[in-house]
């Protein structure tokens, strides 16, 4: 078990596996100049960082702190009520010039100070996903190697697309749709070129265009248009677990 607790600017960490994280390095933490935490009421929605500057719209504090600390959103427990309900738009500025991780590490910082936040890390025997090469072998193009383009990844609703992209790639978007832990035990190498459209498990009673009900779910989808399959096992999460949180007092 890794437990870690963050309280004011200051975090201390015990791990199981790896390095310890220091007080002191968090206390070096770099932190904004200026900064307000407003509830959302319209607007825009997202992260938009600039050189030295970040705008964060329409985030709830579960949301911000699985945003921060890299986690999908199943991932933080103890977000009861209002921190699961509540969105907030921040609008903070460095002191001088920050990269995004450098903003990422500040949001932190920020998350701390102003919702008195207090957290630890636990490892736990959770459902995950397995995605394999189903029977008959993938049916993802492989990608033309003497194509010098970038590749790339897009998603929209229920639509995933796929240029010279890899495969831990392709699991990185598959796990934000299925909202649990995705691992890749295809073995697959290289990189690929693929669509991927599904649907939601709906009826003709709910009222959907009859060309929705054509389509189908994401199971079925990754093994007939893909060639690989997915599975679910038991094993290992790490989740960060809320101790306590307080709502942001005025700016």
């Amino acid at each position: 078990m890794r437990r870690a607790w963050l309280a004011g600017a200051l975090s201390l960490a015990v791990l199981g596996n790896g390095p310890a994280v220091r007080a002191q390095e968090a206390a070096a933490r770099r932190a904004f100049e200026v900064a307000s935490i407003k509830v959302h009421t319209d607007g825009r929605s997202g992260d938009f960082p600039s050189p030295g500057r970040i705008w964060i719209g329409n985030r709830t504090l579960k949301q911000l702190i699985a945003g921060r600390y890299h986690l999908m959103n199943y991932q933080v427990l103890g977000a009861t009520g209002w921190m699961d309900t509540i969105a907030y738009d921040i609008d903070a500025k460095a002191a001088g010039r920050a990269d995004y991780g450098e903003l990422g590490e500040m949001v932190k910082t920020l998350l701390a100070e102003r919702f008195h936040l207090i957290f630890h890390m636990e490892t736990r025997e959770a459902p995950t996903y397995w995605l394999l090469v189903a029977r008959g072998g993938p049916k993802m193009k492989p990608a033309d190697t003497n194509d010098q383009t970038r590749g790339g990844i897009s998603n929209h609703s229920r639509f995933i697309q796929g240029w010279k992209t890899s495969v831990p790639m392709l699991v990185s978007f598959l796990g934000a749709e299925l909202d649990k832990p995705l691992l890749d035990k295809t073995e697959l190498d290289g990189k690929y070129d693929f669509k991927l459209e599904w649907a939601d498990d709906v009826q003709p009673s709910d009222g959907v265009a009859p060309a929705e009900l054509q389509k189908p779910s994401l199971f079925a989808a990754v093994q007939e248009q893909l060639g690989l399959k997915l599975e679910v096992h038991p094993g290992p999460v790490e989740f960060l677990v809320i101790d306590h949180a307080e709502k942001p007092g005025a700016n």
